[in-house]
Formats: structure tokens, sequence, C-alpha cells
């Protein structure tokens, strides 16, 4: 479930030429551009206790739990009285204190098993914490042989927090010169087939305009199918948001604001009266040019 921030702000509204403009109408241009660009999340990200990039400011948490106190520190193990997690949780960005500025923070999930979780590192005493999941944007891709490069559907990407690789069954050998090499027999003893292996964050280049991360070392086992799992915030701050998206926002509310017919509705007549709308849709070309740079694309 998503919450809609709107991109124009009542301080803003005569800048963008819709001087009359309500709350409402400007929310629900927010929407019509989130559902055009195919991001449910939104292009805002809310930031944690130290100004970094946390999580997704339009996103509602999947679940949430209240736990006993936690303190700083890393590989921190916190129970959660009835839940129940499992190995679909590892990798998972968990929001600590969301509602509570000053210690906010995001902690990925390590391990998990029962009613209890394992956080990576936790910056902040958390007296009476409470535990947000779904308010990242998670995506699993595969892996193609010899370009170990995963692309990311939100762009620019704000924030990486976590990639898991998973290694499968290798292939069948196709004729006899397709055999597992040795080195793919080196790597893949030091990993386990099935489960979800962690990467170290600081060797992954990522191209923040793109989406590309860059995994290293730059080969992976060639017979072992792989699949990636990523966690990851992306988009803008609230004072950053490019002003394509505001003037989008303001073409939409003038639309609306000044079309004679329903938007479902292309043409009127009342007696000798006609009453013709040039699209059924409140985004018309040049607004759909603005958002065009800023649409959802899986690579």
């Amino acid at each position: 479930m998503a919450s809609y921030t709107p991109y124009l702000h009542a301080n803003e509204y005569a800048l963008y030429g819709v001087a009359n403009a309500t709350v409402d109408q400007v929310q629900s241009a927010t929407r019509l551009i989130n559902g055009f660009i195919g991001k449910p999340e939104g292009l805002l990200w809310t930031p944690d206790a130290n100004g970094m990039p946390c999580y997704m400011t339009c996103l509602s948490p999947t679940r949430s739990f209240t736990a006993p106190a936690i303190a700083p520190g890393s590989d921190v193990v916190v129970t959660i009285p009835k839940a129940q997690f499992g190995t679909q949780n590892i990798g998972d960005v968990v929001v600590l204190d969301r509602l509570t500025p000053s210690i906010t923070e995001a902690c990925v999930v390590t391990a998990a098993s029962g009613n209890t979780l394992t956080l990576d590192n936790v910056q902040f005493d958390h007296p009476s914490p409470r535990i947000d999941f779904g308010l990242t944007i998670k995506e699993e891709s595969p892996i193609q042989r010899g370009a170990p490069v995963v692309f990311a559907a939100r762009r620019p990407v704000a924030q990486l927090f976590s990639m898991y690789i998973k290694y499968g069954n290798p292939k069948l050998p196709r004729q006899i010169s397709d055999t597992v090499y040795s080195y793919d027999n080196l790597l893949i003893n030091t990993l386990i087939l099935g489960v979800w292996n962690p990467v170290d964050i600081s060797t992954v280049d990522i191209n923040t305009t793109t989406g590309a991360l860059q995994v290293y070392p730059s080969f992976f086992p060639t017979n072992y199918p792989l699949l990636a799992r990523i966690n990851y915030v992306a988009g803008w701050s609230d004072d950053t948001l490019p002003t394509d998206i505001k003037q989008a926002a303001a073409n939409i509310v003038n639309s609306n604001i000044q079309v004679d017919l329903p938007s479902n509705i292309k043409l009127a007549r009342s007696g000798d009266a006609t009453l013709e709308s040039f699209s059924p849709s409140v985004l018309d070309p040049d607004t759909k040019a603005l958002l065009q740079p800023y649409r959802s694309m899986r690579i």
C-alpha cells in the first residue's frame, strides 16, 4: 500500500503556473505520475538520522512489529514474539523507528529463523523499537554468464543496502568440450549451492545513473546459474526532485482544471452543441515527454 507525498508544495504552485491548485489536485497528479512511470513507490526517499537515504517515502510497510530494546552493535539478534521468519527474509532491509527521525536507520537482515532476526549493524539505541519491512525496493534477477552485472530497474540508485547471490545446480555438458573448468570447482567449493550468499557491498561498482551494479571478481562459475537479490532505494530527496517532475505535476493539475469533459469521455453532444476532447487522457504528449526519462526500465 502506498501513501502519496505530493511532488509540488504550496509555495511552488505559482512558480509552476498552478497558483489556484489544491492539495488534493496535486496529490492526484502525483499518483498519475507514479502510475505512468511504473513506480508505485514514487520518486522520493526519506533520510535516516544521519541524513543518508533510508527508505522510499511513498511506501507503506508490508509488515510492522514491536520488539524489546535494541542496542547498537554488529550482528545484533532481535527476537520478535509470535513472528515467523525464514530464508526468504535474508537480505531484507528493515527500518527501525521511522517515526522517530533522530534514531531512524535501515538495517540488513543477515540471518532469519523462527521468531529471530540477525541485523548486520545497528547504530542507535532503540528503547522500544518499531521494525518495518517493505520500505525499500527489492528485486531478483538472473546474472548472465560472462557478464556479472545486475541492473536495478529504478534509477538513479541512491543507496544499495544489500546484494545476495544464489548459485543453482550446474547445467549438463552439451558436448565433450563443454566441461566444468577447474576454477569453477575451486570457486564453488567456497560457496553453498541453493542458498543466498552475501556480496560485500563495498566491492560493487555502482553506476547510479544507469542502475548497473558491477560485481567483482569479474568471473563466476560458468556452468552455474546465478540469481541476484538486491535491496536499495532510488530517486531523490524532497529538495532535489527534478523540475521536470514538478512541471509534469503542474501540467496534470492544469489539465484537470481546464478540461470541460471527464477524462474518460472524448465526445459529448447536447442538441446542436458538441464538445470534443483531443485525448481521453490528462497526460498530453508534452507531459509524457517530460516523464519519459524517469520510467521504470528492466534491462
